[in-house]
């Protein structure tokens, strides 16, 4: 990523979330696209999800450090479903988030077959 004279540009583009934080470190989760800046139009496919760590400088600038971007769009829906299977996230807030998808009942209903026999359920009948 970096160029022959140490400088890369990048644009953050869409999700941009603090995942965790320490000191002058933290770690974000962010939509990138490399090598633009911010007031350049880039094409979709080109913004990448990039999970990296950064640190203030002295002067308060960001300054990016060891991380990596999804090379496609089933990398971040797997580590979801590898880090829910190793048992991370609290399953209340996974819970919480999931069921304001609009597609939570139609997977419900997919994953739990004839439990679930009409539009309007309590989760806790099936499970």
């Amino acid at each position: 990523m970096f160029k022959k004279d140490g400088e890369f540009k990048f644009s953050k583009r869409g999700i941009d979330r603090v995942i965790e934080e320490k000191g002058s470190t933290f770690m974000a989760l962010r939509q990138i696209a490399w090598n633009v800046s911010d007031d350049e139009d880039v094409e979709p496919d080109k913004i990448k999800l990039d999970l990296r760590k950064y640190r203030m400088d002295d002067a308060g600038n960001e300054v990016m450090q060891k991380g990596v971007s999804f090379m496609t769009e089933e990398g971040p829906n797997e580590l979801v479903h590898v880090m829910l299977e190793e048992n991370f996230g609290d399953t209340e807030k996974c819970i919480k988030i999931l069921k304001n998808r609009s597609n939570f009942k139609d997977a419900v209903k997919a994953a739990y077959g004839d439990k679930v026999n009409d539009d309007t359920f309590d989760l806790r009948d099936i499970i």
